[in-house]
C-alpha cells in the first residue's frame, strides 16, 4: 500500500517504512519488535481488534497474543460481533469501555491511532466513538462538547495522527 486511509489497509501485521505516510522517525517505530530487540521503546501500544468469532476469523492471534505476553503490546483488547446470539460486541464498544486511557493516550501521549477494516460503517462507528470519548473526557465542561470533539478530531487526521 502507498497511501493508508480509514478502512483500507490491506497489508500484513508488519509495516515497512514506505508502506504509510508518516516520517522516518514515526515509520521506525511501526516495526515494534526490531524496535525492542534494539532497547529502543515504541511507546504504549494498546491494540483493539474486533471479528465475527475467534475460533476462525481472529487473524494473527498467535501474534498478538505472543506481543501481548511479551510486552509489545501493552493492551490487547477483543471485540467479537458473531459468538452470542443475546449480544454483539464491537471494537468501539471496548474502546468505549476503555475511554479514559484512549483519552490519556491521545491527549497525553499524542498517540497515533490505526482504524483498519471495513470503510463504510466501522470506520465511520469507530469516529463517533471517538467523538464520544473527546466529548466526555476533554470538552465535558464545553457548551457544545461535541462540536469540539470534533473540531479536535480533525487535528490528528491532519497531522496523520489519526489513519
Amino acid at each position: 500500500a502507498k497511501v493508508v486511509s480509514e478502512g483500507t489497509w490491506r497489508g500484513g501485521f508488519d509495516f515497512e517504512e514506505e508502506d504509510l505516510p508518516v516520517s522516518k522517525q514515526d515509520a521506525k517505530g511501526l516495526v515494534v519488535g526490531a524496535d525492542y530487540r534494539s532497547d529502543q521503546r515504541a511507546g504504549s501500544i494498546a491494540l483493539y481488534y474486533g471479528c465475527r468469532n475467534r475460533d476462525h476469523d481472529w487473524l494473527y492471534k498467535s501474534e498478538m497474543n505472543a506481543s501481548e505476553k511479551s510486552g509489545i503490546i501493552d493492551l490487547l483488547n477483543v471485540a467479537f460481533s458473531r459468538e452470542s446470539s443475546d449480544t454483539k460486541c464491537y471494537v468501539q464498544d471496548k474502546l468505549l469501555n476503555d475511554s479514559e486511557t484512549i483519552m490519556k493516550l491521545i491527549a497525553e501521549q499524542s498517540a497515533t491511532v490505526y482504524i483498519c477494516g471495513d470503510g463504510n460503517a466501522m470506520a465511520k462507528d469507530m469516529q463517533n466513538a471517538l467523538l464520544d470519548i473527546f466529548a466526555r473526557h476533554k470538552f465535558k465542561s464545553e457548551e457544545d462538547p461535541t462540536q469540539e470533539a470534533y473540531k479536535y478530531l480533525k487535528s490528528p487526521k491532519s497531522t496523520n495522527k489519526l489513519l
